[in-house]
């Protein structure tokens, strides 16, 4: 069967799947309904932007040669219930997590989703009368589970300020992953952080054996300013996966800069086209948008507390699924 006849067949499984003809029929006016819409949506530009025919997927789905995997990136700022849901229903094998509040929501949040992970505490003394530390987390399928792309070696970078910068290097088998979390008002440490991280002897030694690498995380920067050009214009000529060039794949937005690109995933890849593609790009799919919220609308604690109890996040997860080689 060739190639164009198989999306022909996928995209119209995926309109009867979508517009649910075997239910009670479409309902504008039903979420439900929308959601299905939207997941439709992100499958025809799958179709559109993937010129072969691959299976989205990786881990233990791998093979023949092939190594597929799902990263996503994903700033919580919220409490843990629903980002649980987001992650699992994501199908994202590896996630770069930004703001996590305090060790033991870090531990619940791996046992919610079933991953491993590892937490790295950027601030010790955070200033919340709920949580007293504040950082990055890395997570990762569990070994032997569906999807998993086995167990990293785990390194810590961090800088020696209070309230400092740093990374997670997770070094996999079949590729490389920097989870990272920029700095949003001191651009001198953004710099920084970029300079730290092409400079690795971890980060060198992964491109030095041909892996794959991946920087993931919230840069509260958007392409084209220096912290991200210094990725883009080194030796590993980072590229940026995102489509920062669509309002559409926005993840955040700024109360006077309105919508932005700031949560990003770059990739360096040697590994010559079509053996290497990006299958797949966007907001998760799993994230309702309908609840996405900040925080300074809130005008006193009780609408905070509101705030707080429901909605999910100020940041959309941003997905990619990609066939490394």
């Amino acid at each position: 069967m060739n190639k164009l006849l198989k999306k022909i067949i996928t995209f119209a499984f995926l309109i009867i799947i979508n517009m649910q003809i075997f239910g009670q029929g479409w309902q504008w006016g039903n979420p439900y309904d929308v959601y299905w819409f939207t997941n439709m949506v992100h499958s025809l530009e799958w179709l559109k932007e993937n010129p072969w025919f691959e299976p989205p997927g990786g881990g233990t789905g791998s093979g023949n040669g092939q190594f597929y995997v799902n990263i996503m990136t994903y700033n919580l700022n919220t409490k843990l219930k629903k980002p649980k849901e987001i992650i699992k229903d994501s199908g994202a094998q590896v996630v770069a997590i930004q703001e996590m509040l305090g060790t033991n929501p870090f531990k619940r949040l791996k046992k919610r989703t079933d991953m491993d992970g590892s937490f790295l505490v950027l601030d010790s003394d955070y200033n919340s009368w709920v949580y007293s530390s504040w950082g990055i987390v890395l997570l990762w399928k569990k070994p032997h589970t569906s999807g998993n792309v086995g167990t990293p070696t785990i390194t810590h970078r961090s800088s020696s300020d209070e309230d400092g910068t740093g990374y997670i290097i997770g070094e996999f088998y079949n590729f490389c992953i920097v989870c990272v979390h920029y700095e949003a008002s001191e651009y001198d440490k953004g710099i920084q952080t970029s300079n730290a991280i092409i400079a690795d002897d971890i980060v060198t030694a992964c491109k030095n054996k041909g892996k794959a690498i991946y920087i993931a995380g919230d840069f509260n920067y958007e392409p084209g300013t220096d912290v991200i050009d210094i990725l883009t214009d080194s030796e590993f000529n980072f590229k940026v996966l995102n489509k920062h060039n669509d309002g559409d794949h926005a993840t955040y937005e700024h109360k006077s800069l309105g919508w932005q690109h700031i949560d990003l995933i770059l990739e360096h890849n040697t590994t010559p086209y079509p053996k290497k593609q990006l299958i797949w790009r966007g907001r998760s799919p799993s994230f309702d948008i309908d609840r996405l919220g900040w925080a300074w609308w809130c005008d006193n604690w009780w609408d905070f507390w509101k705030f707080w109890q429901s909605n999910i996040s100020d940041h959309i997860p941003y997905l990619v699924k990609l066939r490394v080689y």
